[in-house]
């Protein structure tokens, strides 16, 4: 039995979300608080299996709980979040503190009478609630997002205003655990790195322009999201848009695609790897981080093929061990790093 606390202030969002969850004989819901800081007493109380979060509430918002409970009771958590455009700073400031995913609420009615999406949050809900998490001490990710070591390096690069030659193209993949994942590398990075980086990360609809602000704002490097037709250039970071597939075609332009899922990933890190591998063979690097299943593993064999290399987020740094891992067991990886030396291998 899966043991789900609810936070969340909403006596009718409560009740809809428990309802929905309690359809499943593997789910029970454990206790309902309305406020962070009840959230938080019952985290310790009931020790849940895993916890979904309202991001706005009285007395302590869930951001404030997501921090407290990752730093003592660390537990896994599922944002939730009726406002993402209003609230997408809150929603990433609570990833950053170590909360695992993040939905929206607006579809929970809909769910009553929908298969389908009630049964995907089902099954959301207990995948997240059997990976293990660790204990995040307070602000400890956003300290070492603006450490002396990046402020250093980014005032540095500001000043010398190098203009060295384009290197090539560096296509990132990441799912679940991945918006912690890119910040630790995007971070390091200076302004003048003479790489173009594509970026496919898995998030719920509607969230990826919240992802590319709070990116943007922790980190120096110039990240976007991509545009279709849009040439690439060095030293900018383009993510694919939600719903679209991106490619690269010859001459360095980005194709956004609206074809089908491909083996039920829209946008693919498959098809952003494979065809980095076509355009740029030597030149480019290929990067799988944290994140469940198996996008990414096929194309970024074709990067290695081509000449390019490859690198995997080891398991002790990654939330979920999926993507690295069937990679790795393909043979498709040069190297396995931890999160905290990807950044420093593509410097060197």
């Amino acid at each position: 039995m899966i043991k789900v606390l609810i936070v969340e202030d909403s006596p009718l969002i409560s009740k809809i979300l428990t309802k929905i969850l309690e359809s499943d004989h593997e789910l029970r819901v454990v206790g309902v608080a309305q406020t962070g800081r009840e959230g938080l007493r019952l985290a310790t109380e009931l020790s849940p299996d895993i916890i979904t979060m309202d991001i706005v509430m009285p007395d302590m918002d869930g951001v404030e709980a997501t921090k407290q409970i990752m730093a003592y009771k660390p537990t896994p958590i599922l944002m939730l979040t009726s406002s993402h455009q209003r609230k997408k700073d809150e929603v990433f400031r609570a990833i950053s503190f170590g909360a695992l995913d993040v939905i929206e609420k607006t579809s929970f009615e809909q769910m009553l009478v929908e298969d389908n999406s009630k049964n995907n949050l089902i099954k959301k809900i207990k995948f997240l609630a059997n990976i293990k998490v660790i204990k995040h001490p307070l602000a400890k990710l956003q300290q070492s997002l603006v450490s002396s070591d990046s402020i250093h390096l980014v005032a540095e690069t500001k000043k010398s205003k190098r203009d060295l030659e384009f290197k090539g193209v560096i296509a990132i993949a990441a799912s679940t655990g991945g918006p912690q994942a890119l910040a630790a590398i995007l971070n390091k990075l200076p302004v003048d790195f003479p790489w173009a980086i594509l970026i496919v990360q898995h998030i719920a609809r509607g969230f990826t322009h919240g992802l590319v602000e709070w990116l943007s704002k922790i980190s120096a490097f110039k990240i976007k999201i991509a545009e279709d037709n849009e040439e690439i250039t060095k030293c900018m970071a383009y993510v694919a848009p939600s719903g679209l597939h991106m490619r690269v075609a010859e001459g360095g332009i980005i194709r956004l695609g609206d074809d089908p899922p491909y083996r039920n990933f829209k946008p693919s890190a498959d098809i952003l790897f494979s065809s980095i591998a076509k355009v740029y063979n030597e030149q480019g690097i290929g990067i799988i981080l944290t994140g469940m299943g198996r996008d990414g593993a096929d194309g970024i064999g074709e990067i290695k093929k081509s000449g390019g290399r490859t690198i995997a987020q080891d398991e002790k740094t990654s939330v979920i061990f999926g993507m690295p891992k069937e990679a790795i067991e393909r043979g498709a990886i040069d190297k396995v790093l931890s999160i905290d030396k990807i950044a420093e291998d593509l410097l060197k």
